[in-house]
Order: structure tokens, then sequence, then C-alpha cells
């Protein structure tokens, strides 16, 4: 193979292992939101530690309300992905809210995240409240 092959095989092999946002895969975890019988919010404690980001993952069905707070450091961050997406249709940081009505069925990531590379060198705590419902329960 020569060098030049072998560079587009070295470069698109790096593409396909840093996901979008620039996190690898090695510094990203996952959690399922659970949500106990007849409640329609679930909070979770957590923290964000140098330039690892953690993902929530919570279901929910076309034409429900989403609504995802972040608490704590506002160096923290969150992207609300579409589901089988790095495609964020929602952002916000610590202090605020992001709401909107999701327009597919299937399970969506809460991307938690330092919001810039200066902050993650740190450790920073979060607390993350997750809301889901159906519109017509407001």
């Amino acid at each position: 193979m020569s060098l030049t092959i072998m560079q587009g095989v070295v470069v698109g092999a790096l593409a396909l292992a840093v996901p979008a946002g620039g996190y690898w895969l090695g510094q990203m975890s996952s959690t399922d939101v659970r949500f106990l019988r007849g409640t329609d919010t679930a909070s979770v404690a957590g923290a964000v530690t140098g330039d690892a980001a953690h993902d929530y993952r919570v279901k929910a069905e076309a034409g429900q309300l989403l609504e995802v707070a972040l608490a704590g450091s506002p160096q923290v961050g969150f992207d609300v992905l579409a589901p089988g997406s790095d495609r964020a249709i929602g952002t916000g940081s610590g202090g605020q809210a992001w709401r909107g009505t999701v327009s597919d069925a299937g399970a969506y990531t809460i991307r938690v995240h330092h919001q810039d590379d200066s902050a993650a060198k740190g450790s920073d705590r979060f607390d993350l409240k997750v809301s889901r419902r159906d519109p017509a329960d407001g």
C-alpha cells in the first residue's frame, strides 16, 4: 500500500472514531433516564471531569414535550440530540433549561459536557432534571 493510501485509511479511521462534538468514544459514558411509575420527571446528580462527556438517554413519543434543566456550574452545558443523530435540537448550560416538542419517537440523548477547553481541566458537579409529558398535560 502506498503512503498516500495508508494516510487516507488512517484519517478515515480517525474520522469514524471521533463523534460530532469532538468527544472521544473512550471519554463518554451513558445512562438511561428512568421515570418512576406515575411520574413524568426524573432527576440525576453527576459530575463532568475534564473533556469527558456523559450521555443520558430518555425515551419519548412523537409529539411529547421534553424539558431539560441543568443546575450547577455555568461551565457545564448540555446538548439534546435527536434519536440516532449527533444533530443538536436544543442546548443549555448551568442554570438554563431547554423545552421542546419532539417530532420523532425514540431515545433522545442529553449530552452533558464542559462548555469550553478552559473549564475542561477540572471537575464540576451538576443536577439534571428531565421531564417528559404529553402536550395535553401541559
